[in-house]
């Protein structure tokens, strides 16, 4: 299958920013679809199209390519199926819809989408992520190539991530997603081995300050887990088995739990396992769910470590700096260099 470079322009003659979807839904008629996109970067659309007939009309205004969401129902009700997510480009694209079976809808007209849909079937066939990252480099200036450079970033090392954004266009990186992609690399940057630790502050679990500065002139391990994830319990006696060895030699533990919206869990977690003796913090990230979606990550020690998976660890020496990220026969190895 190939694949051949898409560039950020518009397809619309008439109007340079205008699009307009033509949409038919099987099974519908005087119904709502509701809609949402970004207009620019600082104006959101929310609104609602009437079904007459089966059909039904989207049209507005967008400076770059975006994601639009279009759907039926409710969002906050988590069982409804009825929506779609879609790359729309400054076009006149189409889109035929079956009310009982909305997965099935393919946006017509907007080459960017088509290209996102055949890279993703192409990757459900081959299951290689070198789909995406031959893509990636033979299209530097589509902003396609933003989007899953997005979406694999988390698996990447600062390296392997950024060989694969210096190359992309500036309009590419200027795009919401490449912005995203530069954000996530200096956060990788300021974790590399030999960075200064971020610091970070927390009410700990007996409800006392607690900050990381605090163990300078310690060996810290910090641990980023969580009650609910098993393989962050199965390491934890690993974690006794090191703090036994070499506490008195100047290790300490530092836990930091994603258990923000379940503390009793991460309590119980705690008593449980037996590591009342480490240092125990949550991440620090807020999550409100009515009347709207809110995620603040202010203070989210997780964002300051680009943790992206549990359980992820960090060794830190005496002065504060960054050994490594390690898994527990790393630590094992590292540890020993160290202390004996």
């Amino acid at each position: 299958m190939a694949l051949t470079a898409l560039f950020v322009v518009s397809c619309n003659s008439a109007d340079p920013d205008a699009f307009v979807i033509n949409g038919t839904i099987d099974g519908s008629d005087n119904e709502y679809v509701k809609f949402s996109y970004n207009a620019d970067d600082s104006v959101s659309v929310e609104d609602s199209v009437l079904v007459e007939n089966g059909r039904f009309s989207i049209s507005g205004k967008v400076n770059k390519p975006e994601f639009i969401l279009i759907y039926m129902g409710s969002l906050n009700d988590r069982t409804n199926d009825k929506y779609l997510r879609f790359l729309i480009d400054r076009c006149d694209m189409s889109v035929n819809i079956d009310k009982e079976n909305f997965s099935k809808a393919k946006l017509a007209g907007s080459p960017l989408n088509t290209a996102l849909d055949s890279l993703n079937t192409l990757y459900r066939e081959k299951r290689s992520e070198d789909i995406f990252v031959n893509y990636i480099k033979s299209n530097p200036e589509s902003v396609v190539s933003a989007i899953i450079l997005m979406n694999i970033a988390v698996g990447m090392d600062y390296q392997q991530l950024k060989d694969l954004y210096n190359p992309l266009s500036d309009n590419v990186k200027a795009y919401p997603d490449g912005v995203a992609l530069k954000e996530e690399l200096d956060k990788l940057e300021r974790v590399l081995p030999g960075k200064e630790a971020p610091d970070f502050s927390a009410v700990d679990i007996n409800g006392k300050e607690f900050s990381l500065s605090s163990l300078k002139g310690k060996y810290v391990i910090l641990d980023f887990w969580a009650s609910w994830c098993v393989p962050c319990r199965h390491s934890n006696p690993h974690l006794k088995e090191l703090y036994k060895k070499y506490n008195k030699s100047g290790l300490e533990v530092v836990c930091v739990a994603d258990d923000d919206q379940s503390p009793e869990d991460w309590r119980n977690a705690v008593e449980k396992d037996g590591i009342g003796m480490f240092h125990h913090v949550l991440r620090g990230l807020k999550m409100q769910y009515e009347p709207e979606f809110i995620m603040d990550k202010t203070n989210d020690i997780s964002e300051k470590y680009a943790v992206h998976f549990l359980p992820t660890k960090y060794l830190i020496d005496k002065d504060g700096r960054i050994i490594g990220k390690f898994d527990d026969s790393g630590l094992d190895e590292q540890l020993s260099k160290i202390f004996e």
